[in-house]
């Protein structure tokens, strides 16, 4: 991405995360999220975006409880096991 690309940007930040099945549950995902989401504000992101699973009800559930909404979905945007899914995608605005 050329120079330029990325200072249009530079307020964007992309959030990635998951837990093992066996973590799943038992609140360590809210805070995990709250916390990465306070560290994003620290530094300064006006927006954080993310991707989830169109199955994963629960994960997206918890974005909308911190703060996310539904921008729109992927259709067929991850292959995985040779099986296509859809990728809701979301974003919380700071300010």
């Amino acid at each position: 991405m050329p120079p330029a690309s990325r200072a249009v940007s530079a307020h964007v930040g992309d959030l990635f995360m998951g837990l093992v099945p066996d973590f799943r549950g038992k609140g360590f995902g809210e805070r995990l999220l709250r916390q990465a989401v306070q560290a994003a504000d620290a530094f300064g992101f006006r927006r954080i975006e993310l991707g989830v699973f169109a199955t994963n009800t629960a994960a997206a559930a918890l974005y909308r409880k911190v703060g996310f909404v539904e921008e729109g979905t992927k259709r067929g945007a991850i292959l995985l096991d040779g099986i296509y899914h859809d990728e809701i995608i979301m974003a919380r605005l700071n300010g």
